[in-house]
């Protein structure tokens, strides 16, 4: 009886233990818990989130505080998605991307956040299109700029202010590109007529003039067109006897032999300089070199630019090529810790049952445990064995473990390493110990400085790769 009441008065001082220490627990994050739920209460949902957080770290297994988490985290995304959607609606694209980026990390559950930052980033990518079209334009490169006004409306149907760039300049090349201003329809009935009187006849009718290269031959052609646009006409004349026109002023076209000396001889040049973040100029200019086959180059290395002299679409060609080559090389930081660890860490939390049961005999008047070693007796004990002489070990205990242990450890270093792709990089942990090497007398031996350190930790080498 009084070993069931000691049992019994065991068990409730352990439950009481158990829930003394649940209640430091909870008063400990109550606090924070308390601040949470002020400011879910006055609808600061993020910092609702951040006190529930910490509330959490502190109490882990509280299904409360879990709940009230969650809770507070899906408001707190509902609310930053609707501020974005607002901003989105206001054309504040800045704004609107950083409160959709904010609904996500709260709850990255819901479609409607990710459907609205990708709205977010289209428009945001038309805007970037509009802007580089324009400055494109500015520079003197309406081709590309019409192509970026494109990309710009194929994103946002709504930007008036690129489909009326687009309008604009495609009339603006296509004025350029024609060989003259006139859309007159024109009849032309010539039989073994000389050339260079046909392009008179027609350089009166449209109001141009007509310059001849040296090497333009006057043979004799036969046409017979009727109700033609003129250029299209010219074009005919031009593409039957092998031959390029090229406008040299606003009324004036040079009419040349269509061979690549010629073409390479009346092409117009422009001057572009590349400037690489990157890659190395010295190495780029090879490539530009061998695919577009250009000779005027030169490279800078100090600034590391490479400036390209040749006609519009080599350099359209360069710069794409340029643009796909000057990429930064990936990197990796590493925090490394070097410890001295001079004992293990033990960690042990839970129940701790009784884990043996045994029965043993003791001689008469003898004291002991019991083991598995043999026990000696004598025939007088053997003879007198009774109630007393027996032993018994019984699993009669239960303890909960509290149990956590720190090893010893030393920081020998904690360095920060930047390692480059497919790179590999080394480190050395250790001090450094020098030896003097002194002269003996009469053994000949020279005197020495300090020699070189051999002693410490060796080397630790990481390889990255991918």
């Amino acid at each position: 009886m009084t070993w069931n009441a000691t049992y019994y008065w065991r068990t409730w001082d352990l439950v009481g233990f158990c829930v003394g220490l649940s209640f430091l627990l909870v008063s400990c994050s109550s606090p924070l818990v308390r601040t949470g739920d002020r400011a879910a209460a006055e609808g600061y949902w993020d910092q609702a989130v951040a006190s529930y957080r910490e509330a959490l770290k502190k109490d882990p297994f509280n299904p409360r505080i879990q709940a009230s988490l969650d809770d507070a985290r899906a408001r707190a995304g509902a609310w930053h998605f609707a501020t974005g959607q607002q901003a989105l609606d206001d054309h504040r694209l800045g704004e609107a991307l950083r409160e959709f980026k904010q609904a996500l990390a709260f709850d990255p559950s819901k479609q409607a956040h990710h459907e609205g930052m990708a709205e977010a980033l289209r428009l945001k990518e038309a805007r970037d299109h509009l802007e580089a079209a324009g400055k494109l334009n500015g520079l003197g490169r309406p081709e590309e700029a019409l192509v970026a006004y494109e990309q710009a409306v194929e994103l946002d149907p709504s930007l008036t202010q690129a489909l009326d760039a687009i309008t604009q300049l495609t009339k603006h090349l296509r004025a350029d590109k024609a060989l003259t201003g006139s859309s007159q329809p024109i009849t032309l009935r010539f039989q073994n007529a000389k050339l260079k009187e046909v392009f008179e006849i027609l350089a009166r009718t449209a109001g141009v003039n007509v310059i001849f290269d040296k090497e333009v031959r006057d043979d004799p052609i036969t046409i017979f067109v009727k109700d033609l646009p003129f250029d299209e006409a010219l074009n005919l004349i031009l593409s039957t006897n092998n031959l390029l026109t090229q406008r040299i002023g606003a009324d004036t076209l040079l009419v040349m032999p269509n061979t690549k000396q010629k073409q390479a001889q009346y092409q117009d040049l422009l001057l572009r300089t590349f400037y690489l973040a990157n890659a190395k100029a010295k190495d780029a200019v090879n490539l530009i070199r061998t695919m577009l086959d250009s000779k005027k180059i030169y490279v800078d290395e100090k600034v590391n630019a490479i400036v390209v002299r040749d006609e519009p679409a080599k350099l359209q060609l360069a710069e794409r090529m340029l643009f796909a080559i000057d990429r930064r090389e990936p990197e990796i930081e590493l925090d490394l810790e070097v410890l001295e660890v001079n004992r293990t860490k033990s960690l042990k939390y839970g129940l701790n049952f009784a884990k043996q049961a045994g029965l043993g005999l003791i001689p008469g008047g003898g004291s002991g445990g019991i083991s598995t070693s043999p026990t000696q007796f004598t025939f007088q004990q053997l003879t007198s064995i009774g109630p007393g002489s027996y032993l018994f070990r019984l699993p009669a205990s239960v303890l909960i473990d509290f149990f956590k242990q720190d090893s010893d450890a030393k920081t020998l270093a904690s360095p920060k390493l930047r390692v480059i792709n497919n790179k590999s990089a080394s480190i050395n942990i250790g001090d450094k110990h020098g030896w003097g090497n002194h002269r003996l007398a009469g053994s000949g031996l020279s005197d020495g400085g300090l020699m070189g350190p051999q002693h410490g930790r060796g080397p630790m080498h990481i390889a990255t790769c991918c």
